[in-house]
């Protein structure tokens, strides 16, 4: 055996040491992340003790705390005019995309899928339309959410 087979056999070795030791690192790494790996409770799914609704009141608060923040954030009564502008130059928009996409509609009666996209693409900007009358109302009412409702009993007496 000459000196220069006692070199491949040691490089071998080595060589093999070096692999098993990188495999050991992957498995040892590999259970790591396998042991790790669990999910954050929830704790917005946990039931409450006294059912779905005794919490109905702490869920109510929060939604509307996320209320007033997107009001400060818009701050709508100062802004309601440029507001308008944008949702009345939109609308101008959907009325323009509803004309051009009625004037579109052709029928095909190889295919009659194209004509009924094009009815189905003019439904959608008619829900858009309403959507932003919504939009708009919220703004006339000035960003307010909370509606105060007063009911009046009559009775048979007039008063």
């Amino acid at each position: 055996m000459s000196i220069e087979d006692v070199f491949i056999a040691i490089g071998f070795i080595v060589f093999c040491l070096a692999i098993i030791y990188y495999f050991g690192q992957c498995m040892s790494f590999n259970t790591s992340i396998i042991e790790g790996l669990e999910n954050k409770p929830d704790e917005s799914a946990a039931k409450p003790a006294g059912g779905v609704g005794a919490n109905a009141a702490a869920y109510a608060d929060s939604i509307k705390a996320l209320t007033v923040k997107i009001q400060d954030e818009l701050l709508i009564d100062k802004y309601k005019g440029d507001y308008e502008k944008v949702i009345i130059a939109t609308d101008d928009l959907i009325d323009m995309l509803m004309v051009k996409t009625a004037l579109s509609v052709k029928y095909d009666p190889t295919d009659p899928n194209k004509s009924t996209m094009s009815l189905y693409a003019l439904n959608y900007l008619k829900t858009s339309k309403d959507a932003l009358n919504d939009v708009m109302k919220t703004i006339d009412k000035g960003g307010s959410t909370t509606t105060t409702t007063t009911t009046s009993s009559s009775s048979s007496f007039g008063f």
